[in-house]
């Protein structure tokens, strides 16, 4: 059995659409906007922002486990050379 789910409520920039998904899935999608006050289309939104975050730091995290030591040498000494470039004025903090 599928459910469409609908949010035409505070839509700016397009028409609203539906999708078709399970009403156990469309209730919990619901009710956790709901409990974050947010609109179905906001929630949505923050899902889809938070997936593509944490597929940066994957990505990331994936490209640092390839560096070989040459890789990592040469970022010591890239970072080396742009430290202190903030002009801020403040001591650099002991680590």
């Amino acid at each position: 059995m599928t459910s469409v789910l609908s949010d035409s409520s505070r839509t700016r920039e397009s028409a609203p659409t539906t999708i078709k998904l399970s009403k156990a899935t469309r209730d919990r999608i619901k009710a956790n906007a709901a409990k974050q006050n947010l609109t179905i289309e906001e929630h949505l939104n923050f899902l889809e922002d938070l997936h593509a975050r944490e597929q940066r730091w994957d990505s990331m995290r994936e490209s640092l486990a390839k560096m070989t030591p040459a890789d990592w040498a040469d970022y010591r000494t890239e970072s080396a050379s742009i430290s202190g470039a903030d002009f801020d004025g403040l001591n650099d903090e002991a680590w």
